[in-house]
């Protein structure tokens, strides 16, 4: 679209009648559709009613030049440039609440391809080669008379579904789509259809939407109207059009609404696609709250999930039998805790057909660190079907060079993997997990792995999270809401003053030098390969339901805590009676503190695994590991830890946030070991990792590390029977991914 249109436009909307800027604008691309079509704003109005969309009426003042403006503009900018400029201008406020993000058009165009075909191939007889001419170059000389008239009567038939479709732009690449391919079947055939009258039989009776925010419905509303009106005047009360304001995931509301009571009386929709919401419970557990009290709700809600999640659920439960589901998400749920029901679910009531893992490519521009997957299903339960996968391997910045990926993944690229898995049962793990190798020969090396290992990691290790206080420090949310402005001025209370955690100058000055309770406090940036950082400036003070026994006797308390007592009070454990005020939040054993242990930061590039025995405290995103029994060595367990070997472990089969490393308890717990190692070998492991901790305790030496490493992995890679060329893949996976050490 030419960016001079963009700027004409926000002057024109700098200069209308109404605040707010989705108002605006609708009201200006209102202002363009019904002039343009000579349409009475009463009737159109009252259409707008029938659909649930409440509109802002109100007539928006442009002056002569606006107009002449906005008339010009009109004859550049069709339907579909409509909602994407609808979709652009969403500020980001919007966005984070919603969770909606723009979707790019090459996006929205492989989706509805790769839904169609692979429909086509659940559908028909056809060859792949057949159907990919097809669909994506309207080629209808490899079809017979018979086989085109099958191909019409499935697209005369299709019913494809949005369920957050906000203002439609799938909807309308499917509606060109069918259009375009339908009218090429007639040429086959010799029959002429009016344009007119084959594009309103597409909008009536092929695609439905439905959003639960009535503005970009108006938008969708406009821009099928506009459409349709270029080709021959109607009267836009006979129009049949199957958008609904609703809560697609609000029980079975759905199924009340007339279009859809229809196509589910005929077993369901033939396609369902679309980007829907990303919204995380933290934050907005309002929403979630809401959504459990209905009965779709309590069936699929499980803890730390992602609200898209219903979304999969509910577009799999309208999908008829073959159908085919294909959206854009977030890649988390493939691994993610908060996942496990949904996982189970997919492996049983459907079989996917694709997986593509975008891993570091972003695709949404506005949304940072978010990592992106595109799959598609079909609902049938044939555990013998493939799975084609295209991974990612490293990230493109360049929306083009996704673009000619995705339109032509038969080429070799250098910075992708294509292969295809053999069944549905190779791609879950034995935890449930997706399983979604970079590459497909990994497959073997995991096997490799898992075979050599005699333990998990959790078997003989203690794994525990650090410190949580629920009050670190003064937060801009507590000066804000939780904190009386009198109390503020009284106590002198500023962003950032220490409550439990505090830094060596407030110690001093509130002479708590003496306290035997504080204790010194550590950053998860301080964890570096084999390596913890000694000394630190900040002290958090260790008070537990015990070791405290009277608020009154302990000067740290009465002289400080106590000025922080109503927002200590509010914190979840001390509201339910479980900690008495002053007490941290989750203290832990504090003998992981305080004894020989292995340190690693929730979250990192690489599996960097530190070592002390020092008193060293931490927050909760550093995990500590501990034996079980004194005969495991942490030395020992230090260096395989650290090794390449494990990094290829984790990145495979572990979580992760893109190229991070996530290090929670479970994917630490069920990091393979293998003990039943030649003493000499474990004695040269341990020699080599004493080397390293004493090199490092005069500062870290990067360079002795990784020479020491390089030894350590060879040795691991003789006991786990690795070859040359598993040696070769592993390695490269490492260097591949940058460093952050």
């Amino acid at each position: 679209m030419n960016k001079t249109i963009i700027i004409e436009l926000n002057n024109i909307l700098k200069k209308s009648e109404i605040d707010r800027k989705d108002e605006s604008l609708i009201g200006f691309i209102r202002y363009i559709i019904l002039n343009k079509h000579n349409i009475s704003y009463d009737e159109y109005y009252a259409v707008l009613k029938d659909h649930g969309i409440r509109a802002n009426e109100k007539e928006i003042g442009y002056n002569e030049i606006c107009i002449e403006h906005l008339e010009n503009i009109s004859q550049e900018i069709s339907a579909y440039d409509f909602c994407k400029i609808f979709d652009e201008y969403l500020n980001s406020d919007i966005r984070e609440v919603s969770g909606s993000y723009y979707t790019p058009t090459y996006i929205v165009e492989y989706i509805f391809y790769n839904s169609l075909k692979s429909y086509f191939e659940e559908n028909t007889n056809l060859e792949l080669t057949q159907i990919d001419s097809f669909i994506k170059d309207q080629r209808t000389d490899e079809l017979n008379r018979e086989e085109a008239e099958l191909v019409f009567n499935l697209l005369d038939n299709i019913k494809i579904i949005d369920i957050s479709c906000g203002t439609g732009l799938f909807l309308l690449k499917a509606l060109n789509k069918i259009i375009t391919l339908k009218e090429a079947i007639l040429r086959k055939l010799d029959i002429i259809v009016e344009n007119y009258n084959l594009r309103r039989s597409v909008i009536e009776e092929n695609i439905y939407g439905i959003d639960i925010d009535g503005k970009p419905l108006e938008v969708l509303l406009l821009a099928l109207i506009d459409d349709l009106a270029k080709f021959k005047e109607f009267n836009i009360k006979n129009l049949l059009v199957n958008i609904y304001k609703e809560n697609s995931i609000s029980d079975n509301k759905i199924y009340n609404l007339s279009g859809i009571k229809e196509v589910m009386e005929c077993g369901g929709f033939d396609l369902v696609i679309g980007n829907p919401p990303y919204i995380g419970e933290k934050g907005n557990r309002e929403k979630f709250e809401n959504i459990k009290k209905s009965k779709f709700g309590r069936k699929y809600y499980e803890g730390k999930m992602d609200y898209f999640y219903f979304f999969i659920y509910r577009g799999t439960e309208i999908l008829k039998e073959k159908g085919i589901l294909t959206y854009i998400t977030t890649n988390y749920f493939i691994t993610a805790d908060g996942a496990s029901k949904l996982r189970k679910f997919l492996k049983d009531n459907v079989v996917f057909k694709s997986i593509i893992n975008f891993n570091e490519c972003h695709i949404f521009r506005s949304a940072k660190g978010q990592h992106n997957l595109i799959f598609s299903v079909s609902k049938e339960k044939k555990i013998n079907k493939n799975i084609e996968v295209i991974y990612f391997n490293s990230s493109l910045s360049n929306d083009k060079e996704i673009e000619n990926i995705l339109k032509n993944p038969e080429k070799k690229y250098r910075q992708v993997s294509h292969y295809k898995l053999e069944n549905q049962h190779s791609m879950y793990g034995l935890s449930g997990n997706i399983l979604i190798y970079t590459d497909s020969s990994y497959a073997k090396i995991i096997d490799k792995i898992k075979e050599n290992s005699n333990y998990t990691l959790g078997d003989i290790c203690n794994i525990n999270q650090g410190i949580v206080s629920g009050a670190d420090r003064v937060t801009k949310n507590m000066l804000n809401k939780k904190l009386s402005k009198d109390l503020i001025e009284k106590n002198n209370i500023v962003l950032n003053k220490g409550i439990f955690v505090l830094n060596k100058e407030e110690i001093k000055n509130n002479g708590f030098c003496r306290c035997p309770n504080l204790k010194p406090f550590y950053k998860n940036s301080d964890v570096k390969k084999y390596y913890t950082k000694q000394e630190t400036d900040k002290y958090i003070f260790y008070s537990n339901d015990n070791n405290v026994f009277s608020s009154k006797y302990c000067k740290l308390v009465s002289n400080h805590l106590i000025k922080f007592k109503s927002i200590l009070k509010q914190r979840r454990e001390t509201a339910k009676g479980v900690r008495k005020w002053y007490a941290l939040q989750w203290s832990r054993n504090q003998e992981i503190f305080e004894n020989p242990k292995i340190v690693v930061p929730q979250r990192s590039v690489k599996n960097n695994f530190g070592y002390n025995e020092l008193s060293w405290y931490a927050s909760a995103d550093v995990y500590y590991i501990t034996p079980k029994e004194d005969i495991y060595d942490l030395k020992l367990l230090l260096g395989i830890l650290n090794s390449k070997l494990i990094y290829f472990w984790l990145y495979n089969l572990g979580k992760r946030k893109g190229n991070y490393l996530e290090l929670y308890s479970r994917p630490l717990s069920e990091i393979p070991i293998k003990l039943n190692i030649n003493e000499d070998i474990k004695n040269s492991i341990v020699d080599k990792v004493e080397k390293i901790l004493d090199a490092c305790s005069n500062g870290y030496d990067k360079n002795i590390v990784d020479g020491y490493q390089d030894i350590i992995d060879n040795e691991l890679y003789k006991i786990y029977s690795l070859t040359k060329k598993d040696i070769e893949i592993i390695d490269n996976l490492f260097y591949l991914v940058k460093s952050n050490r």
